[in-house]
């Protein structure tokens, strides 16, 4: 027999361990889209001939993900458990799947770090799906290596600090990416705000549910140590660095992501020390953005697209 399927029944029961023994299959095992309970069996990792699918989704599962399964080293379409309740780590032998579709583990209840080893294979290109669950640490700069085109998604997780400038590596993905609702800081990468020109208004998700444009350890103190700061520089003259204004207490503050200040000197006198153009950053013109903080100019958006009212990104055009 090619393949094994029993999708979309009400089975309720666990998966029997003699399954195990359907070794001949060579297309692919599917009993998703059922109430089946209990562990996934470690013996069902002895099925190493399978090729096109591995299917468990859209049940009740429980327990952890079997590390046998870096095992199914023919397996190249696609591997899917999410919707089920799944509590262990991600195994990192999941690296050893020669993946070209995806690897669809969202919804679960999965903790732990995302394995560097899902990203350093390169061939997954339809979609990598860790949202919904409950992972931790940072996001790999190895996901960065992922021939993707259509999806990465970990939103709704725990994951922590700064995106890997590596993620600006996914040029060709053109349906969605979404970290939203981590615990993500820092300056969104010049490279990774770039995708957004690459995708559909409102598929370019990050910025909701994290602290992105503020240090990481400002935001997450128990982590991130902040290096000691500096007194405040209390400016002989009257004008800032580029990227800066003058407060009131005569020290310099940066601009927020959105704004722009270019600081002519030539133009600073006594007279306008307190005039409130010293005393602002400039919203970005209508057409340009900003996604980091002291900034002396803004980026123009891409064709088609136009600036957010806070400057802060840039979608399409409304026709």
């Amino acid at each position: 027999s090619s393949h094994y399927w029993l999708s979309s029944n009400s089975l309720s029961l666990a998966i029997p361990t003699q399954l195990g023994q359907l070794g001949q299959l060579s297309y692919g095992f599917g009993v998703y889209d059922n109430k089946i309970g209990g562990t996934i069996p470690t013996e069902l990792a002895q099925m190493t001939g399978i090729q096109q699918y591995f299917d468990l989704k859209q049940n009740s599962l429980t327990g952890p993900i079997p590390t046998e399964f870096g095992n199914l080293a023919a397996l190249n379409t696609y591997f899917r458990l999410q919707h089920n309740s799944l509590d262990s780590t991600v195994p990192t032998e999941l690296g050893n799947i020669p993946l070209y579709v995806d690897q669809t583990l969202n919804n679960n209840r999965l903790t732990g770090t995302v394995p560097t080893e899902i990203g350093q294979s390169g061939m997954i290109k339809q979609g990598v799906y860790f949202n919904s669950n409950s992972l931790t640490g940072t996001l790999p700069t190895q996901l960065g290596n992922v021939n993707l085109y259509n999806y990465m998604k970990f939103h709704s997780n725990k994951l922590s600090g700064a995106i890997p400038t590596q993620l600006g590596n996914l040029e060709r993905l053109a349906t969605g990416f979404n970290l939203t609702m981590n615990k993500l800081c820092s300056d969104v990468p010049t490279e990774v705000e770039a995708l957004s020109s690459g995708l559909a208004a409102g598929e370019f998700l990050i910025n909701e549910g994290n602290d992105l444009g503020t240090d990481c350890c400002h935001s997450l103190p128990d982590v991130y140590t902040c290096s000691p700061s500096p007194a405040p520089t209390v400016m002989p003259t009257y004008w800032c660095d580029d990227g800066a204004y003058m407060a009131s207490d005569g020290t310099c503050t940066t601009c927020a992501i959105g704004r722009y200040r270019f600081n002519n000197d030539t133009i600073y006198s006594k007279w306008t020390r307190n005039n409130e153009w010293m005393s602002n950053c400039t919203l970005c013109p209508a057409g340009t953005y900003n996604v980091k903080t002291g900034q002396s100019a803004c980026i123009s958006c891409a064709n088609g697209k136009t600036s957010s009212d806070d400057r802060a990104s840039c979608t399409d055009c409304w026709p």
